[in-house]
């Protein structure tokens, strides 16, 4: 099974075509809102996995669980197979609404084994 190189989830992300470079815009990590509820536009989350041998061409599942500081879980699905030494996964997220001040956190998973978690702290006008 592939390893996790990273997980981060931003704003944006783009891959140059001349030197296939990743660039992330604006990491999320911190949202500060002056009421609530509040929707979290559109977001991505860009995993990099690198291949160990007998991975090529396998099929794999991502799950991403989305925890709200309310408590209620949203699950994004997504598939992908290793063509050679790297593959990399671009999830969109859009209109995840938050009720409370809290934490947000993407934890993902592949194939069911948990292997990153990232985190949004979300203040809110009392903080």
């Amino acid at each position: 099974m592939p390893p996790l190189e990273y997980f981060v989830v931003a704003e944006s992300a783009t891959v140059d075509q001349f030197t296939n470079r990743v660039s992330v815009f604006n990491v999320c990590d911190e949202i500060h809102a002056s009421a609530f509820p509040i929707k979290i536009g559109r977001i991505v989350g860009i995993c990099s996995w690198n291949a160990e041998e007998g991975d090529e061409n396998k099929e794999f599942q991502i799950e991403v669980r989305v925890q709200l500081p309310e408590g209620k879980p949203r699950i994004f699905n997504a598939n992908f197979t290793m063509p050679a030494r790297r593959q990399r996964s671009f999830l969109t997220f859009e209109g995840i609404q938050v009720s409370r001040s809290g934490v947000v956190e993407f934890k993902v998973l592949l194939n069911g084994s948990h292997q990153a978690t990232h985190t949004i702290f979300v203040y809110g006008p009392e903080s």
